[in-house]
């Protein structure tokens, strides 16, 4: 999904999350930051290690230009691609921010806002 509407669902869920439950500001700008660009953070970094390159222009460029190519690929070639691992998107991530849940609660809230950019991105 592209990050603009990551963006707008982050916001409402955010705004909504806010109006619910008895929480800071501070902590639904954490969950905001967490659910829109902390965890696609790692598709810079892979951009930074494929291309040597911490130009974040050339990055968007280079992210568009291979989402375009992606998309124009058949069913069958999109099967046999190797799909990039994206560290922020794996288990192994999700374990790491609960454990750190116990040392501050500070976690929780990245957890949460990594909970929701999932959800919104199996839309």
């Amino acid at each position: 999904m592209l990050p603009l509407w990551h963006v707008v669902f982050g916001l409402i869920i955010c705004i909504s999350i806010y109006l619910i439950f008895p929480i800071t500001l501070f902590e639904v700008f954490v969950i905001f930051i967490s659910s829109t660009i902390l965890v696609d953070l790692d598709h810079y970094f892979r951009y930074i290690i494929i291309k040597k390159s911490v130009n974040p222009f050339k990055f968007w460029n280079w992210y568009m230009q291979e989402r375009r190519a992606y998309k124009k690929l058949s069913l069958e070639q999109k099967r046999k691609c190797k799909k990039p691992l994206f560290i922020f998107h794996n288990i192994e991530f999700w374990i790491l921010v609960f454990i750190l849940c116990f040392l501050h609660n500070i976690f929780m809230f990245v957890l949460i806002g990594t909970a929701i950019h999932m959800f919104i991105d199996l839309l």
